[in-house]
């Protein structure tokens, strides 16, 4: 007898892991509260990012991801915009600096390379930086791509192998009986059965796992963004500053810390201002912030003064998820045939990997990893 799937959000990894399921023979609905891409993915920046993750098993997946997701385009023979791009980590002051310093050793220890830049280095690598508030920064190759076009493969190919999309559809919560997970409950009362459940729900993981007496400790950041108007090649490679790792999601008040890239559309997309989530997602709002748009101004005019009279032609805000340990939450937990993957550093390099490990759980294959580490941070209470 076939296997059946639920899988909850249609972001990166909920269309991941619901294309590797369809695709390996097992009968996979995708549900969705809005549209595929709504939430947190469609706010990425689609930047395929290797250097921000966590030394350990984190680092291993990312470097695995980044050699597999490389490979998507030839997979779905589509084009995906993938390209090839540096990733400029920035310290404005000697703490920030000292941080790139001890993570370059730990990481090239692992085999990535990375480079420690100064000042006039930076300006080669990126000569319409202004360098004036830098202290120094970390580089390292990494990728872009078009995160929307990516999503929509994952689904558009799964459809291929009989995956079904339900968006506009929320999930009230999760069924269980006993310590089994059993499906999902609709907002509409409908309710949904399965063999597995997988939650890739981002910032609604918390609320959705109380339910079943599940601590689960995925927080969440209220994040915005700009995107411009398109303009001539400008930027090569990716910049974010290095306090939008050490600082922007532990934060008790709103913090600008700020992330740009260009797209290969020319676009440039600029953020990201973060507001603590401290209230639920439903009582947060969707409108962006007076300090957002005074932060991204404080920081393009310190950076990229050239830029100021580029015009916006929209904001968003998203909810981005994250936990205090930067170690996600990822695989089974102790209510059985219940698989969460939420919490991590970075979206877009995982997806293949993230995918391929939940297809491997529900087919009962044995592991290449051990993800004890990823879910051992989520207790009955």
């Amino acid at each position: 007898m076939s296997k059946k799937a639920i899988v909850v959000g249609g972001g990166y990894f909920g269309c991941s892991i619901a294309y590797y399921l369809a695709k390996n023979k097992i009968k996979t609905i995708l549900v969705e509260q809005n549209e595929v891409g709504s939430g947190s993915s469609g706010g990425n920046f689609g930047c395929v990012q290797v250097q921000d993750s966590e030394p350990g098993l984190s680092l291993e997946l990312t470097l695995e991801g980044y050699q597999r997701v490389q490979q998507l385009e030839k997979e779905f023979n589509l084009d995906l915009e993938y390209r090839e791009m540096g990733s400029l980590l920035i310290a404005e002051n000697e703490k920030d600096m000292s941080f790139l310093i001890e993570q370059a050793k730990i990481k090239q220890s692992w085999g990535l390379k990375i480079d420690l830049l100064d000042r006039n280095e930076l300006k080669r690598v990126e000569p319409n930086l202004s360098t004036d508030s830098i202290r120094g920064a970390s580089y390292c190759k990494q990728g872009h791509l078009n995160g929307f076009k990516l999503m929509n493969a994952f689904i558009g190919q799964g459809k291929r192998y009989g995956l079904e999309v339900w968006e506009r559809t929320k999930v009230k919560k999760v069924i269980a009986a006993g310590n089994t997970c059993k499906g999902v409950e609709l907002a509409s009362g409908e309710k949904l059965y399965g063999d597995y459940v997988i939650l890739a729900t981002g910032a609604w993981t918390k609320e959705l796992c109380k339910s079943l007496g599940l601590n689960v400790p995925i927080e969440y950041v209220k994040a915005e963004a700009f995107v411009t108007e398109q303009i001539q090649p400008f930027l090569i490679n990716y910049f974010s500053l290095a306090s939008f790792f050490t600082e922007a999601h532990g934060q008790d008040e709103t913090t600008t810390s700020f992330c740009c890239v260009q797209t290969k559309s020319g676009n440039l997309l600029l953020g990201e201002t973060s507001k603590p989530g401290l209230v639920s997602t439903e009582e947060s709002g969707t409108r962006n912030s007076r300090e957002h748009c005074l932060g991204i101004y404080q920081e393009v005019r310190k950076f990229f003064p050239s830029l100021l009279n580029l015009n916006i032609l929209r904001s968003w805000t998203t909810y981005s998820p994250y936990t205090v340990s930067h170690i996600p939450v990822f695989g089974e937990v102790e209510v059985q045939n219940l698989i969460l993957a939420a919490g991590f550093k970075s979206a877009v390099v995982l997806t293949p990997i993230v995918g391929e490990i939940v297809t491997d759980i529900v087919r009962g294959e044995r592991l290449k990893y051990d993800l004890s580490q990823f879910t051992q941070q989520s207790r009955l209470a």
